[in-house]
């Protein structure tokens, strides 16, 4: 008689099945393994997966929703941080790079240019707006220390664009984990000392001139 599979044994192996997928993730890349690879290594028949998941890339915007969801706890976690502006600013930038440090297959997967339209989800959709609230809510305090007619959403995504281009060089071989300490604590002092809002006739100047 088959043994039936209560609701934690069913998310237990869906877990193990997302942890072996982040795995050779890792080691070869998206298009490198598919999900008769992924029964092998976790030793089961080539249709269990299935079971579970519909495909790769549903196992992958799992673990995509995952990273992005831990990301947001730690940032979160910064903005709480008692401190001065330069305190808060110096907690998003380290938890930022320690995330980057700690979760690399995980990041690279959360920012995986080699297929950029990977399927969404609404679990996925909101641990992004998460991520992106953390960093607006932060941009809110440095408009209100420092430039009271700067834009949160610019400022945030400044702010988000500059730590992800740290992260890049990083991972990408071309910044070792000093340098990208250094880096981040470079961004981060120009995010305490206060951004500028680009105002919106210069972006359309640009525009015309382009």
């Amino acid at each position: 008689m088959p043994r039936i599979l209560t609701p934690a044994d069913i998310a237990g192996f869906r877990d193990r099945l997302c942890g072996v997928a982040a795995q050779l993730f890792a080691e070869k890349g998206r298009e490198g393994f598919n999900m008769r690879d992924l029964a092998r290594h976790v030793g089961v028949s080539a249709m269990t997966p299935y079971r579970y998941f519909e495909d790769k890339d549903e196992i992958l915007t799992v673990l995509k929703a995952q990273a992005f969801g831990r990301l947001a706890d730690r940032l979160e976690m910064a903005n709480a941080l008692p401190g001065t502006p330069h305190d808060k600013c110096m907690a998003i930038g380290h938890a930022y790079w320690r995330f980057v440090l700690e979760e690399q297959t995980y990041y690279r997967l959360m920012f995986d240019l080699s297929h950029p339209h990977i399927r969404t989800s609404p679990e996925l959709d909101r641990q992004e707006r998460r991520t992106h609230a953390a960093m607006v809510a932060h941009a809110h305090l440095l408009v209100a220390t420092a430039r009271p007619d700067g834009d949160p959403e610019l400022i945030a995504e400044m702010l988000w664009s500059t730590l992800h281009g740290a992260a890049s060089l990083h991972l990408s071989g071309r910044l070792d984990a000093t340098g990208f300490d250094r880096l981040v604590r470079e961004v981060v002092q120009a995010g305490s000392d206060g951004y500028a809002a680009i105002p919106n006739d210069g972006v359309q100047e640009w525009r015309s001139v382009a």
